[in-house]
Formats: structure tokens, sequence, C-alpha cells
């Protein structure tokens, strides 16, 4: 991945950190990225700006634990609350893919799987989940709670940033 992005002058502009997550730069209204990313979106604004595949990008990592485990009511939870924007952006109009749901329905049929992979191992589901962030012609970050401080959720971010992926955040702040 490219670690500049131009701005519209032809201006290199380095991407955000991978390691440090900071939104501010990312959702200030005049900053280097305002022309990528859509602070204070909506499912009616993505459906007026989406033209193709939306990858709906929501917190799993952190949400499906409870004291450091992975946990069946924390997954449940999390991938409803991300089956919830899937389903307000199906209203709109928009196809959207949400990774972190079937990540959550993998973690649950795992006890019918024997090989299933585990539902923390934030480095496989990053790597499984790169083809279709590729293919995604829109990030949607959604407001559920933890979207601001998820690693896969900026890795995602960073990806659009560099191959000049539209991004709606729904959230203002962090």
């Amino acid at each position: 991945m490219s670690l500049h992005q131009q701005d519209l002058s032809g201006t290199p502009v380095p991407l955000p950190p991978l390691k440090r997550i900071e939104w501010e730069p990312i959702l200030a209204p005049k900053g280097v990225w305002s022309a990528l990313v859509t602070p204070g979106s909506s499912p009616d604004r993505v459906h007026r700006h989406a033209a193709g595949m939306v990858y709906l990008s929501t917190p799993y990592q952190l949400e499906a634990q409870i004291r450091g485990a992975w946990h069946i009511d924390a997954s449940v939870r999390a991938s409803t609350l991300a089956s919830v924007e899937v389903a307000r952006l199906a209203a709109a109009g928009v196809t959207a893919i949400a990774p972190s749901v079937m990540r959550a329905e993998v973690a649950h049929a795992r006890v019918l799987v024997e090989d299933a992979p585990e539902p923390l191992d934030a480095a496989y589901w990053a790597e499984w989940s790169m083809p279709i962030l590729r293919l995604a012609r829109l990030l949607v970050i959604p407001a559920i709670a933890g979207w601001d401080r998820c690693p896969l959720v900026w890795r995602d971010l960073r990806h659009a940033l560099a191959h000049n992926v539209p991004v709606h955040v729904y959230g203002e702040t962090a």
C-alpha cells in the first residue's frame, strides 16, 4: 500500500499512521482528506453517492470479547449491530457487505466445523477480508460503539484513502 496519496493539486499527502488511530485529521471538514471522507453521513446519503458495492466496516475484535476472551453473547451483539446497519443500507437501496457479520457467523459455526478459523485471529481476518475490501466502491463506517478504536476499521479506512475510495463515516467525532 502506498505511504502517500495525492491531494487535488497532485501534492503527496502521507496516509495516517497504521499504529496510531487518530480520527480528528480524517474527519476535519477542510482537512487533507475532506474530498474523500464524508463525516456525519447516513444510509440515505450513502445511497446518493454509492456506485457499486459498499463495504461496511464495523468493529468486532474488541466488541466480541468479555474479559479478554471471545464470548458468543458479545459476538452475537456485535454481529447484530452490524446487521442492523446492513439492513438500514438495504432499506435505502444500497448493496452492502459487512465482513464482520460473516466473521461472527463463522465463529458461531465453530461448534460444527472443526478447523474453522479462530474468531480473534486479527491477522487472519484482516487477510481474509482484503479481497472484499479491494472490490468496494465506497466504504461505510457506521457509529457503532467501538468504531473509533477498532484496528480493522482503521485498516479499512487507510486502504480506502490509499485507493481513492470514498468513505462515509456516520459518527461526527471519535
